[in-house]
């Protein structure tokens, strides 16, 4: 339907466990950043997956 794309990206909040396992084990997306977020203002962290309001970058290579 979209063969011009060649990498998908997806975010969700890293308390939200069904959606993860969903983009990980189902569709094999993988993690590539975690986010945390002060209202609006989004910023990288080295992987601190336990930070209150962050999320999750997840990408998936077109094959």
């Amino acid at each position: 339907m979209h063969p011009n794309i060649k990498v998908w990206k997806t975010c969700t909040p890293y308390f939200d466990k069904r959606n993860i396992h969903f983009y990980v084990n189902k569709l094999k997306f993988k993690i590539v950043r975690y986010f945390e977020y002060e209202e609006s203002n989004y910023k990288q962290t080295n992987h601190d997956f336990e930070k209150e309001g962050g999320m999750f970058e997840f990408e998936k290579n077109h094959e």
